[in-house]
């Protein structure tokens, strides 16, 4: 076997937006496929997955742009909520965070948050309430966290839409097209020289 010396000169743009946004988008056509289905046994477990990449992909894509826009010099640690107004100031656009998509996105960073930061939940009642007697069982139900209401269809369906859309808003703002947003590579290699084997 020939062993050659070559020069090798690569630029790798290693863009996790994406493969982030394939695994939301995966779960979620699972759901969808799912629910046509009928099949609904531990679908919820599939949505906030779905939901979870939903948040991931989000502040990925912003930061994306947000290097695109400031560079070295890009918050990346920021919360997502700090980066979303320093893009909107930048981009000349405006977020409002009581309506939708801004709000959907905050809902789904607060869904992400609680499960990221799982902590547990302790809490006590001491009152006296009356009650019927039909709804007796109900009250030592175990209560879920705040966010588990969040774990539907519907919201998953919505939160995928409205994310997306303040993606778009922002590439479109921001003056950066597709390709900008993909995971690719530019390689050359040259021969410097033969250093042995056959010609």
């Amino acid at each position: 076997m020939a062993k050659l010396k070559v020069k090798l000169q690569a630029h790798h743009h290693i863009l996790i937006h994406n493969d982030l946004a394939n695994v939301a988008h995966r779960f979620k056509t699972t759901v969808d496929k799912r629910l046509e289905l009928e099949d609904r046994e531990g679908i919820s477990l599939e949505i906030m997955a779905a939901l979870a990449f939903i948040a991931f992909t989000t502040e990925a894509r912003l930061n994306f742009i947000g290097f695109k826009i400031f560079g070295d010099k890009w918050g990346e640690r920021e919360n997502p909520y700090e980066k979303v107004r320093n893009l909107c100031k930048v981009l000349n656009l405006s977020c409002d965070f009581g309506k939708r998509p801004f709000k959907t996105m905050e809902d789904v960073q607060r869904l992400r948050n609680g499960m990221a930061h799982g902590k547990p939940i302790e809490l006590q009642v001491d009152e006296t309430i009356e009650v019927d007697e039909d709804d007796l069982e109900e009250l030592g139900a175990i209560r879920p966290p705040e966010w588990e209401g969040l774990v539907t269809a519907d919201f998953l369906n919505l939160a995928y839409e409205d994310c997306d859309r303040i993606w778009k808003t922002f590439l479109n703002a921001a003056g950066l097209t597709v390709f900008d947003t993909l995971t690719r590579a530019q390689v050359s290699t040259s021969l410097i020289e033969r250093i042995s084997g056959d010609a």
